[in-house]
């Protein structure tokens, strides 16, 4: 008895002052908002579903852990990264139950659903004719048109925009809720420079950058080692230093030109320095839970799409041309779609 009563106190402790989220809910408020083309109570209700969760976050370690969910382990939007770490926390491999069935795996019986959102959107092309370009939707295109569409040295046919009409709320579930086996799990590659150095990432490392819009110089007459044409996004790197104080280098002038305050810039190098395995004093200059409890809350939901869109995209790009370099290093994305925005 007396253990009983002692573990429904531990229950109600843990519970203390954590505000339970009906999740299913509140997605349906959302797409109730969408089809009413509400945007001001969408983006209302979003912000009060993103605070309720990150409310539940209480320590430096607990922000760190989100951090590194959207880095290293999501291709989902912060959002749905966030409606996921909520649902299922230490998730290992996500899909749709048909995306288990047609690899040959079974939902089971006690599977815990992952309820997230995903845009409904009508999508329209741009078809060039002789001299005529016609706006139509993708729908009315014939099975070659889309594979032009498709092809991308055919011009004939590309996008043009999307329209959202709604939302769809997608259940997702774990690999370790179907009847995979262990060893049939997907293992998360290890941060390249854990396994490399600095001379072996150097090239991927400028390509990401180069994918970004970035252009690196090099050149003999640098006072510094380096520095920075913001105007025509150009890297100046003086020639003779070594590879580690270039990337470095870069990765100081890509996150400050991408951030928009110091604090934003240390977030999205963090993120970056996670992703490719480069060591930082991060968790010595900064506690994320003080950050939390005294920044506008509009402020740091931004510096999360920060991490998840410009962190992330990097290092997908830099791990994608390493892996091209490295053969023994496969590239394979960690989500079902890219922010959730359903590939064609």
């Amino acid at each position: 008895m007396r253990n009983w009563l002692a573990k429904v106190s531990l229950f109600f402790i843990l519970l203390k002052g954590v505000e339970i989220i009906d999740i299913i809910n509140s997605l349906n408020l959302i797409k109730e908002y969408t089809s009413k083309k509400d945007f001001e109570k969408i983006k209302d209700t979003t912000l009060n579903i993103e605070k309720n969760i990150l409310n539940n976050y209480h320590s430096h370690n607990d922000f760190k852990r989100l951090i590194d969910t959207i880095v290293l382990y999501s291709d989902y939007s912060f959002f749905n990264t966030l409606l996921i770490d909520y649902q299922y926390p230490f998730f290992l491999d996500l899909g749709t139950e048909n995306k288990f069935k047609k690899n040959g795996f079974n939902i089971l019986n006690n599977a815990k659903k992952i309820n997230i959102l995903s845009p409904d959107n009508d999508v329209f092309v741009k078809v060039k004719n002789d001299d005529k370009e016609e706006i139509l939707p993708y729908t009315s295109l014939t099975d070659e048109e889309k594979e032009k569409l498709h092809n991308p040295n055919d011009k004939s046919i590309t996008l043009d925009h999307t329209e959202l009409k709604g939302m769809n709320i997608i259940e997702l579930y774990d690999c370790k809720d179907t009847t995979m086996e262990q060893k049939d799990y997907k293992s998360l590659e290890l941060p390249a420079l854990l396994l490399f150095d600095y001379q072996d990432i150097y090239n991927s490392f400028v390509k990401a950058l180069y994918a970004d819009g970035y252009k690196i110089n090099y050149c003999n007459n640098l006072k510094n080692k380096f520095d920075y044409d913001k105007d025509n996004k150009t890297i100046n790197l003086k020639k003779g230093i070594n590879d580690r104080i270039k990337v470095l280098s870069m990765l100081d002038i890509y996150t400050s030109d991408n951030a928009n305050n110091d604090f934003d810039k240390e977030l999205l190098k963090y993120s970056i320095c996670k992703g490719i395995g480069i060591d930082t004093d991060f968790d010595d200059r900064f506690d994320l839970y003080n950050w939390y409890k005294k920044t506008d809350f509009n402020d740091v939901e931004k510096s999360f799409k920060l991490i998840s869109s410009k962190g992330r995209k990097f290092i997908n790009n830099f791990n994608k041309f390493f892996s091209i370099e490295k053969k023994n290093f496969e590239y394979i994305p960690t989500g079902l779609y890219e922010d959730y925005n359903l590939s064609l």
